[in-house]
């Protein structure tokens, strides 16, 4: 019996170890430059600065630069605190809206 619980408690620090490596890792940040129509669908992490918004609703449109390129940026979850100049850093999936690359964003952080 003894050896079981050892056993078990071994088992679970392992796990606990797995989920806190996993949940600290970052995801890789990606240029805008390199964000292409081979990305549909995936989720990119990107920076930049926003150089153009405006809202309606509870739909925001921003357009972000990180100095490689530019991107247009839509978030449905009511992103009104950031104000154009400002530097932030999201995660999205890259879709495609009118022939033109865009990422429905996540998880907007401020970075000024």
């Amino acid at each position: 019996m003894k050896t079981k619980t050892v056993f078990y408690l071994f088992l679970a620090s392992i796990g606990i170890f797995a989920l806190a490596v996993a949940g600290d890792q970052r995801p890789e940040k990606t240029s805008v430059e390199n964000i292409s129509a081979s990305d549909l669908g995936e989720q990119v992490f990107v920076e930049g600065r926003i150089l153009d918004s405006y809202s309606t609703g509870d739909s925001a449109f921003l357009t972000v630069s990180d100095g490689t390129g530019n991107i247009s940026v839509v978030s449905f979850d009511g992103l009104t605190s950031f104000a154009e100049d400002s530097r932030i850093r999201f995660s999205g999936r890259v879709t495609l809206y009118e022939g033109e690359l865009e990422v429905i964003a996540k998880n907007f952080y401020r970075i000024d």
